[in-house]
Formats: structure tokens, C-alpha cells, sequence
């Protein structure tokens, strides 16, 4: 048990699976504490054997994770964002972290390690998406992106929001066409929650520096290639 909470799955979840293993209350696979206790009767427990699945235990544990409240699940990310090395001070707080990571993260373990790049920055961009993503073709719309995110006075979801549609407006493409590019230059890789959300996350002046050195990273690629 010590060793699934070191991971990062959270007791009701545990609970609820292991209440499961041999016995069951119609259909119902996902239940509260207070479900449990009222549901239970030792008379529905069935006589056969058990088998530990442990995709199902996963599974639940992110139905229960997705369900916790984000005070309650900030507050239990932040043992795991210090043992990644992570300062919880030097970035968003974790309550947000929670709130915008809870439909994506399975445990709290891969919760702190995939917010990362919230709270510190990386060496390299993945190859891979920079070779997708960040192409001279994007360059433009990327910079007109980055001079308007520099002069926001109110660094919002909203106002991110803003700016990405506009911009993208502006150069007659769709907002997935800017916002992936975004994406991978802020974070690293091709994955993160909506893009909004991502940078409001990250903050305004982290986005801004690693906007900056993709576009740096662009300029080369052209300047070496001429294309």
C-alpha cells in the first residue's frame, strides 16, 4: 500500500478498488468513501476468486483523481512536485497545477513530473515535434504572437485566448495551427493541457523567453538552409 501512495494513487481510489475485488453494487464501478461505507453488505461479497488488474487500479485511480476537488488534490501534488526537485514556490500555484492537469494525470507522480516545465525550464525541445511543429512557415505568426503576449498587461486565460485567435486570424490559419507550434516551444513536447490554460500556467515571462528562443531556433534553421 506504502508503495501505490509513493506512486501517487490516492486512498479512495485504492479503496474503491480493492472493495471491488469481490464484491460489486450493480453496475456502479466508481465510488465516494461515504458510497462505499453505505452500500456495502458482507451478504453481496461473491465466493470466487480475485485478480489483481492493475490497468483497472490505474483507471480508477484517475476517475477518483478527476473527481477530487482541486484545493484537496493541490495540496497532495506538492510532496510529489519536492521529490521531483521541484519548488512549488518558483512557479504556479499547485491548486492550478490540479485544476488544469486532473483530466490527464493517472497518479499525482505523473501529474508532478508532466507540470514540469511549469516550474522549470528545459535544455531541449523534442526533435520530433520542433521537425512538425516549428517550421520557417510558422515563423511570422509566431513572433506577432510573442510582441502581443509581451505588451498583454493582464496575463489571463482569456486574453491568451485572444491572441492566439487573433494572430492566427491574421495570417489566415486556424487556431490549432499556432497554438501546437506554441505548445511545443513553451513546453517542450507536443502534449500539455489547452494551450490557454498551458501559458497561464507557465506565466508570462517564461512564455515569452521560450517563444523567444524558438523563434531563435526558426531563424537559424533558415538562415543555414535558406528555406
Amino acid at each position: 500500500i506504502r508503495e501505490y501512495q509513493d506512486q501517487g494513487y490516492l486512498p479512495e481510489a485504492m479503496l474503491n478498488y480493492l472493495v471491488r475485488l469481490g464484491w460489486s453494487h450493480g453496475n456502479q464501478e466508481i465510488f465516494s468513501l461515504g458510497e462505499m461505507i453505505e452500500y456495502f453488505d458482507i451478504a453481496d461479497v461473491n465466493q470466487s476468486a480475485s485478480s489483481f488488474n492493475p490497468e483497472k487500479l490505474l483507471w480508477i485511480n484517475q476517475q477518483h483523481i478527476m473527481a477530487t476537488p482541486p484545493e484537496t488534490l493541490g495540496a497532495a501534488l506538492i510532496p510529489f512536485l519536492v521529490r521531483a526537485g521541484l519548488d512549488p514556490v518558483d512557479g504556479p500555484d499547485p491548486v492550478f497545477v490540479a485544476e488544469g492537469f486532473h483530466e490527464r494525470a493517472e497518479t499525482l507522480l505523473h501529474m508532478a513530473s508532466s507540470a514540469r516545465y511549469c516550474y522549470e525550464d528545459f535544455d531541449s525541445i523534442d526533435e520530433k515535434s520542433v521537425k512538425k511543429h516549428l517550421r520557417p512557415v510558422i515563423l511570422d505568426p509566431l513572433v506577432a504572437a510573442t510582441n502581443r503576449f509581451a505588451n498583454l498587461d493582464y496575463w489571463g486565460r482569456t486574453a491568451i485566448h485572444e491572441v492566439i485567435r487573433d494572430v492566427a486570424a491574421d495570417y489566415a490559419i486556424n487556431m490549432g495551427k499556432l497554438g501546437q507550434p506554441i505548445r511545443v516551444a513553451v513546453t517542450g513536447g507536443p502534449v500539455s493541457p489547452p494551450i490557454d490554460v498551458t501559458l497561464w500556467l507557465v506565466g508570462q515571462q517564461r512564455t515569452i523567453q521560450r517563444l523567444t528562443r524558438a523563434i531563435e531556433l526558426i531563424s537559424a534553421r533558415v538562415a543555414a538552409t535558406g528555406r
